[in-house]
């Protein structure tokens, strides 16, 4: 009797569900051994200020040690519409359809968190507080302010990422499927930069600077 009770714990514990803390230390692992990757994507994107949905395709490139590019494919079509392109430092939008490159550093965008893990340029868990939701995909929250309320990713037994859903601080939420995803598709460096120059009919648009801290007040002048 007491033998098939032990054999009763066995059984629970090997399939026992893994920890949050177990799936992030996964995601790390298995990306950490990833050089670079490519893949197709799906997402729809749900905007909380106007209650609307929007579904859109593209492809994504991602390179040791930060560059990321992911291109949007016009409407019903396989020609790029917009781009977001990154070096690690910068990140420029380019919109084909508006003739528009926008340029801001890329840590005042919301693609960092949910991209960076992907070329190790993020450490998951120092920046995030993890927790499994109830169906079981890992859930992550910001330790600190950020243009990131939420991710929440969907993990496959071997650590890899099939699934990203990142809500911005303004509620707004992309949910990216990934589809088509190599590890040794051949890149180039300068799939990750933008030269405005060689754009003369595009209007470059820079970011607002963030606000500089107030300065401290001045000390009270000694009594005479």
């Amino acid at each position: 009797m007491r033998a098939a009770f032990f054999l009763i714990l066995a059984a629970g514990s090997a399939h026992a569900q893994p920890t949050a803390q177990q799936v992030l230390a996964s995601v790390q692992q298995f990306y950490a051994k990833t050089p670079q990757l490519t893949a197709d994507f799906d997402q729809v994107f749900t905007s909380q200020t106007f209650g609307s949905k929007k579904a859109s395709a593209g492809k994504l490139w991602a390179m040791k040690p930060m560059s990321f590019r992911v291109d949007f494919d016009a409407s019903g079509t396989t020609n790029v519409a917009t781009s977001f392109i990154s070096d690690g430092k910068t990140l420029w939008m380019v919109s084909r359809t508006n003739k528009t490159i926008s340029v801001m550093p890329v840590q005042q965008s919301s693609l960092p968190g949910a991209i960076a893990f992907l070329t190790g340029g993020a450490s998951l868990s120092t920046s995030y507080t993890a927790a499994l939701d109830p169906a079981g995909r890992l859930e992550l929250t910001p330790k600190q302010a950020s243009t990131v309320a939420k991710l929440v990713f969907v993990v496959a037994p071997d650590g890899s990422v099939s699934e990203t859903i990142v809500t911005n601080s303004s509620g707004d939420v992309e949910d990216r499927t990934f589809k088509n995803v190599s590890y040794t598709t051949p890149m180039q460096a300068s799939w990750f930069q933008v030269n405005p120059s060689a754009m003369p009919s595009f209007k470059v648009i820079s970011a607002p600077a963030p606000p500089a801290p107030a300065a401290a007040p001045a000390p009270p002048a000694p009594h005479p």
